[in-house]
């Protein structure tokens, strides 16, 4: 069936996939209740933790519909992987998103493929998945406006972070 935008499914599908990728993140830097704690409670922070820091590193734009990476994404890849095995400790965040044409779980699915294509690229190369994390997005974090090519363009994408956690003081 086809739900209006703003209904009670799509809201709690909201709220389902926030609390997911919440978990995944911590589960993956191994930073544990007390990142949990903060994002559903707004509760401090135990002394001596600290929140994991996000740098945005790579982007990687896809055709409309489509999750596949072209060879300019394998060299990416590549790259990435390349710094991963030289920075054993490091991890990765990739989140995908997409344009506005299609329907809500339509453009969750497909940026869900589109994350996980890179991550299983990555992976490929050699890097343990434990060490990638997901979160996916469909439409509702665009990169700027849906109204033209161009616009819907930047919004079909994977941005790749890497995730560090703060040395203690």
């Amino acid at each position: 069936p086809v739900l209006p935008v703003g209904s009670l499914f799509e809201d709690k599908m909201k709220a389902l996939n926030h609390i997911y990728k919440i978990l995944s993140f911590c589960l993956i830097l191994g930073v544990g209740a007390s990142v949990w704690a903060q994002e559903t409670n707004d509760a401090a922070d135990p002394p001596g933790e600290a929140e994991p820091i996000k740098e945005l590193w790579q982007k990687l734009y896809f055709e409309t519909a489509k999750w596949l990476i072209d060879a300019d994404d394998e060299k990416v890849v590549k790259e990435i992987a390349t710094f991963l095995t030289a920075n054993p400790k490091a991890t990765l965040l990739v989140e995908g998103h997409t344009d506005n044409v299609g329907g809500y779980k339509y453009n969750q699915n497909l940026s869900y493929k589109r994350a996980t294509t890179v991550q299983q690229a990555i992976a490929a190369e050699g890097i343990d998945i434990e060490r990638i994390s997901l979160a996916w997005y469909g439409y509702t974090k665009p990169a700027g406006p849906n109204s033209t090519a161009t616009e819907k363009q930047q919004n079909r994408r994977v941005e790749i972070f890497k995730v560090t956690l703060p040395e203690p003081p």
